[in-house]
């Protein structure tokens, strides 16, 4: 009986670091998706020029903080970040931007951006579970805490926090869960943005914003 229990246990064991490596791998394989995707888009960043832009461009103050036509400065988060004329601002309060992108007058995209300050930020989704990060004194490093699995099966994780890129002041990026394309952008250890694109499938429009992202 021992000897079955014993078995039994080794069995689970196996099954639970088959899991882990599993999960480690698709992590791995995501991570070089986006950093390709990056990498891919950086000629279209460049061609943004943002320096020349900012440059070319009066930067005025306003009640809803939108400066000139492409430039969005955020006083209260104390960056600064550039759209493309093919995007709207739709919704721009102290703790939310929304931009919406049409297609022959219908609705295509649409890039939401949340600011956030706590400890800790989180993503979420009902089918690829979550995963929080903050940043640890003691280790000097930033976490992540993430959960494999459903119901009964749901382990939680704690790692060093994967970066997969860095904006253009260099705050680092860190990828959400959500099935919708979705960014982590530390400002600090206490405060974050959390920028999402959803509509087409098209990530271009996202990968490129957040290059621009600086300090204001």
């Amino acid at each position: 009986m021992k000897r079955v229990n014993i078995i039994t246990i080794l069995v689970v064991i196996f099954v639970v670091l088959l899991g882990v490596l599993y999960l480690k791998n698709e992590q791995n394989k995501e991570l070089s998706f986006i950093q390709n995707q990056i990498k891919e888009n950086q000629s279209e960043v460049k061609d943004v020029n943002v320096g020349s832009y900012y440059e070319n461009h009066s930067i005025e103050n306003t009640n809803q903080e939108i400066v000139d036509k492409n430039i969005i400065v955020k006083h209260q988060w104390g960056v600064q970040f550039l759209k493309t004329d093919q995007w709207d601002i739709s919704e721009n309060s102290d703790e939310k931007i929304t931009l919406k992108r049409f297609y022959k007058g219908d609705l295509s995209d649409t890039l939401t951006i949340d600011y956030f300050e706590g400890e800790q930020i989180s993503d979420s989704d009902a089918k690829f579970g979550n995963i929080t990060y903050y940043y640890d004194l003691n280790l000097d490093q930033w976490m992540s805490v993430g959960n494999t699995g459903v119901g009964d099966d749901a382990s939680v994780y704690t790692t060093s926090a994967k970066i997969i890129s860095y904006t253009k002041d260099n705050f680092p990026i860190f990828n959400g869960v959500g099935r919708w394309r979705t960014f982590i952008i530390p400002l600090d250890h206490s405060h974050f943005m959390k920028i999402k694109i959803t509509g087409s499938g098209d990530v271009k429009p996202l990968l490129a914003l957040i290059k621009t992202i600086e300090i204001k």
